[in-house]
């Protein structure tokens, strides 16, 4: 009886072990895309002042993609010419 509760005892700790390592992946996940993300819009922002139509077009499609696991929706499209058209020529 005692060997039993001790085996089911060591199973609610792996249980638990397991559990939070899966949390703390899930948290290392979320922080890279939150990295990747503000690296993205960044690298847009910097390429609409420089002026580089181009660039910022690139830089706004990979900023919108990566928001909407890589598809760009009318709306996105919409933006990015807008941001586009504020651009001095």
């Amino acid at each position: 009886m005692n060997i039993i509760f001790i085996v089911m005892e060591a199973a609610v700790i792996l249980l638990i072990l397991y559990e939070d390592n899966q949390i703390s992946k899930l948290a290392q996940l979320r922080q890279q895309r939150t990295a990747q993300l503000e690296h993205l819009r960044h690298r847009y922002a910097e390429a609409l002042v420089s002026g580089n139509r181009g660039a910022a077009l690139r830089a706004g499609q990979a900023y919108y993609r990566f928001l909407r696991n890589g598809q760009l929706t009318t709306s996105d499209e919409q933006a990015i010419t807008d941001d586009l058209m504020l651009i001095n020529p």
